[in-house]
C-alpha cells in the first residue's frame, strides 16, 4: 500500500475525530480536537492512501524538543506500519527543527503503544500513577533524536 505523509488542517476534523472514536475509550470530540488544531505550536500529520486518512499524530514543537500527544490508526488498518511512518516523519521533522528529544507517556494498559515505542527506541524515564480514568499509570517515555 502506498502511504503519504502530510500536515492536515481543520478541513480534516471529522476524519481525524471518526478514528479517534474507533480507538480510544474516551474521545476527543470534534470540538477538543479543533482547539488541539489550533494551538501555535500543534504538529498535525496524516497518514493517506489516496485521498484516505489512515491514521494521524498530534505533537507540539517546543524548544529542542518534541511531545507527542496523540497518534491513533483507523482500527481496520492496524499493524501496518502506519504509526512507525508518522513517527519516523515525526522524527524526521523534529531534526530538521533542531529538537533534540521526543517525550510521550501512554497509559500502562496500552501494551501496544509501549511495544512500538520500544521498538522506536524509546525509553520509559518515569509514572504518574493512578493518571488515567481507569485507574492506569501514565508511563514517561522519551527518545533522543
Amino acid at each position: 500500500m502506498s502511504l503519504k505523509v502530510r500536515l492536515l488542517d481543520q478541513s480534516f476534523l471529522r476524519d481525524i475525530h471518526a478514528i479517534e472514536a474507533s480507538r480510544f475509550t474516551h474521545p476527543w470530540s470534534e470540538q477538543q480536537i479543533a482547539e488541539e488544531m489550533r494551538h501555535p505550536r500543534i504538529i498535525a500529520l496524516g497518514a493517506f492512501h489516496g485521498e484516505s486518512l489512515l491514521g494521524y499524530l498530534f505533537a507540539y514543537l517546543l524548544p529542542e524538543e518534541l511531545q507527542l500527544n496523540n497518534v491513533a490508526v483507523h482500527k481496520e488498518f492496524s499493524r501496518m506500519g502506519i504509526a512507525t511512518l508518522l513517527l519516523e516523519y515525526l522524527e524526521q521533522l523534529g531534526k530538521g527543527e533542531g529538537c533534540r528529544e521526543i517525550l510521550l507517556e501512554v497509559n500502562e494498559k496500552n501494551s501496544g503503544a509501549i511495544a512500538l515505542y520500544e521498538k522506536r527506541g524509546f525509553k520509559v524515564t518515569g509514572r504518574r500513577r493512578k493518571y488515567y480514568r481507569d485507574g492506569g499509570d501514565a508511563v514517561l517515555m522519551q527518545k533522543k533524536l
